[in-house]
């Protein structure tokens, strides 16, 4: 029987939804910290305020396999972390690995858990020379992820969900912690606090990034790819990802600090990669696979 047009994208469109809905009843404590993060409002990466052990579970740290730390991203269910294509999109996924329950980078923590890469999902439309557009990822590990009090996932927003002017949004990551020497890296995990800008403090953006300001601190190189989330009604909310920020870290009167806006990519990259319904050929035309 012939097929209307366009009836395809909006089939999958409709079981994106319903994936979206058995999805989150199914991690019903997705941004839900056993552990709760101690919250200042003078946090910041760049100078800042080191995390308590374990208060953001969802957070990851990717790895080469000969375990050199480059990037962050954020667990979203037992399968899958989302972080920057830019971290991802020139590596082979047999040579990356994602660590979990880790708060000390440089040591093995006894609450860390380290998992092989099944396959790395980049934005098929990622540029690299193109700037902070469709910097986004989908990692897939090769085995679920045994959940723990350190280790949970986040809760993913609504498609094209929007946040109230002016709300608080935290940022985690290993970044740099001074600005004179921007190669050295955290050794502990750090939080800050930052303030999304609207469109006339930001301009010539496209709609799928989000940018922020360096009010209460910055995050850094190190910082990229990593979870960029909103508390509302005690439950913690994956809205952006590290993407990218000014030249010189913290420089507040530099450009602003750009995140993936995770809520953009929901229904045409997020849901339908991770769907199992989802055909093979369809993946790969969601999808740039390495």
């Amino acid at each position: 029987m012939p097929v209307a047009p366009g009836s395809t994208a909006k089939l999958i469109a409709l079981l994106s939804t319903l994936f979206y809905v058995a999805f989150a009843q199914s991690d019903a404590q997705c941004g839900v910290p056993v552990i709760p993060p101690q919250l200042d409002p003078e946090d910041r990466i760049y100078g800042g305020s080191t995390a308590v052990p374990g208060s953001w579970p969802w957070q990851a740290g990717i790895y080469t396999h000969s375990y050199q730390h480059f990037c962050g991203g954020a667990l979203i269910n037992d399968r899958y972390v989302i972080t920057a294509a830019h971290c991802v999109w020139s590596k082979l996924s047999n040579t990356v690995r994602v660590h979990l329950g880790s708060h000390t980078r440089l040591a093995t923590d006894d609450t860390e858990a380290v998992y092989k890469v099944e396959e790395v999902c980049a934005h098929p439309r990622f540029n690299p020379t193109k700037g902070n557009n469709r910097d986004i990822a989908i990692v897939k590990l090769r085995e679920s992820v045994n959940f723990t009090n350190t280790i949970s996932p986040v809760c993913l927003p609504s498609h094209k969900e929007e946040l109230p002017v002016g709300s608080k949004l935290y940022v985690t990551g290993w970044g740099a912690t001074t600005r004179t020497r921007i190669l050295k890296k955290s050794a502990e995990l750090k939080q800050a606090m930052t303030e999304e800008l609207r469109d006339e403090n930001c301009p010539h953006v496209n709609p799928d990034v989000m940018c922020a300001s360096h009010t209460f601190g910055s995050s850094c190189f190190g910082d990229s790819g990593g979870p960029v989330v909103h508390q509302r009604n005690e439950t913690w909310t994956l809205f952006g990802i590290v993407s990218g920020g000014p030249w010189t870290c913290g420089d507040a009167s530099d450009s602003p600090l750009y995140f993936a806006k995770v809520s953009h990519y929901m229904d045409s990259f997020i849901l339908p990669y991770m769907d199992p319904k989802t055909p093979r050929k369809a993946i790969r035309r969601i999808c740039t696979i390495t």
